[in-house]
């Protein structure tokens, strides 16, 4: 395993330890901690750029820029 493959795979299991720690209210809370924004906001923004990263994999360009904004995954 690669170091990066190594590091994606360790932040994505740190996301899904926290996603099953957090009670489901608390993803649509606004948090000063985080600037007012949620941590489905913040998830959904981490989700994306692993997104983005592995598309950008198959096609040789990674744009985070041109990422979906998936409102879903904050909230699913």
């Amino acid at each position: 395993m690669t170091k990066l493959t190594s590091a994606c795979v360790e932040i994505l299991v740190q996301l899904e330890s926290i996603v099953e720690q957090t009670l489901l209210q608390d993803f649509y809370r606004p948090s000063p901690v985080l600037g007012g924004s949620t941590i489905g906001q913040h998830l959904r923004h981490t989700i994306e750029f692993f997104l983005c990263l592995e598309k950008g994999f198959e096609t040789g360009v990674i744009n985070y820029d041109n990422r979906n904004h998936d409102k879903a995954i904050e909230t699913d």
